[in-house]
């Protein structure tokens, strides 16, 4: 599967887990190709708003919850979003097709 790292150039803390030692952060996302359940998730999140859009590809894409990518730096949120876009296909517009004239 094709993936994609983006290092964040402010890291975010990571809230402890039992069993795991607090301070934590990420510095790094590690993005992944969407899947049909990231799509719908994306399209759910969508209708609060494209930010809320944004933060739920973040998520989806990097493995993360949403809580984690809502705490994003607005520099990494911009960059984060540019780099997870690259993963979509780009949508042309539909050409016509020579048919029925008027």
């Amino acid at each position: 599967m094709e993936t994609k790292t983006y290092t964040l150039q402010h890291p975010v803390p990571l809230p402890s887990k039992p069993g795991e030692p607090a301070g934590s952060q990420l510095a790094s996302i590690t993005f992944r190709r969407p899947k049909a359940k990231d799509l719908i998730a994306i399209e759910k999140a969508a209708k609060h708003g494209l930010s809320a859009a944004n933060v739920a590809i973040i998520a989806a894409l990097g493995d993360i919850s949403v809580e984690v990518a809502g705490e994003l730096d607005a520099v990494d949120y911009e960059a984060a979003s540019e780099f997870a876009a690259d993963f979509f296909p780009k949508l042309t517009p539909p050409q016509p097709t020579g048919g029925a004239s008027k």
